[in-house]
């Protein structure tokens, strides 16, 4: 049995017609799963950049803390230093002679 051309263009406007129905179902299926990730993303990222955020300013804090402490003990090395400067001349080290 032979198609006709008749037959033939049936065929393949019905193709033609199925592909393009099954292409707009899996566009919008597609549409559907992203727009939902789409919002999940945006949601994590804000979460990570308070968590940074919360993160970023405890170390500050620690780093404040941490200098001052730096300021004590250079501090107390440098009069531990005059002392022994002191015990071993007799004077203290800035002292004009």
């Amino acid at each position: 049995m032979l198609l006709t051309d008749e037959d033939k263009n049936w065929i393949a406007e019905t193709i033609v017609g199925s592909l393009s129905t099954m292409e707009a179902r899996l566009n919008e299926g597609m549409r559907a799963q992203t727009e939902p990730l789409a919002a999940a993303i945006a949601s994590v990222s804000n979460e990570m950049a308070e968590g940074f955020k919360a993160v970023t300013s405890r170390f500050d804090i620690q780093a404040s803390r941490l200098d001052r402490q730096a300021a004590l003990i250079q501090t107390g090395s440098r009069w531990i230093n005059r002392m022994n400067d002191w015990a071993d001349n007799g004077r203290f080290p800035r002292q004009e002679e």
